[in-house]
């Protein structure tokens, strides 16, 4: 079932793809299967708050924390989604299959190059980059009133 945004509808089939906890999706109804995985980290994870789309960022993020504590990680996390080119100009690292493995400019190139593919010509798709903020800083050393 399709219920909102056409780009937030895309990010949920894909975090159901990707299916990162190794979520358990036997015995399921087809419509189960289509939010499995979302549910477990809807259960894994409670939103504290988030930074809305700004211009100068070009992303908007989730800060989250485990919803029982030691469950999901060590602490809290930022998921970031938004422009390839604002969100990679940001990273440290990129995960490879599921390894983390440090971001280099060729490596960023390259995926430039492949979002510049995706997205121009006549089958063009809007492409996003997703990252995670590890070990954000604390809300409290945040400017939570300014968008930048």
């Amino acid at each position: 079932e399709k219920v909102g945004e056409a780009t937030e509808t895309a990010l949920i089939v894909l975090v159901e793809k990707m299916n990162v906890y190794g979520t358990s999706k036997s015995g399921l109804s087809p419509r189960e299967l289509g939010q499995a995985a979302n549910r477990v980290i809807q259960q894994m994870w409670k939103k504290e708050f988030t930074l809305e789309f700004s211009r100068d960022r070009k992303s908007m993020s989730a800060y989250v924390s485990p919803s029982k504590p030691g469950e999901a990680g060590v602490g809290s996390k930022m998921f970031v989604k938004g422009a390839a080119e604002g969100v990679l100009s940001r990273c440290t690292h990129v995960r490879v299959g599921s390894k983390k493995v440090p971001m280099t400019p060729a490596l960023s190139k390259k995926i430039m190059d492949l979002t510049l593919r995706y997205g121009t010509g006549n089958d063009t798709l809007r492409c996003l980059a997703l990252g995670t903020v590890d070990n954000p800083m604390s809300p409290s050393s945040m400017n939570l009133t300014e968008a930048s």
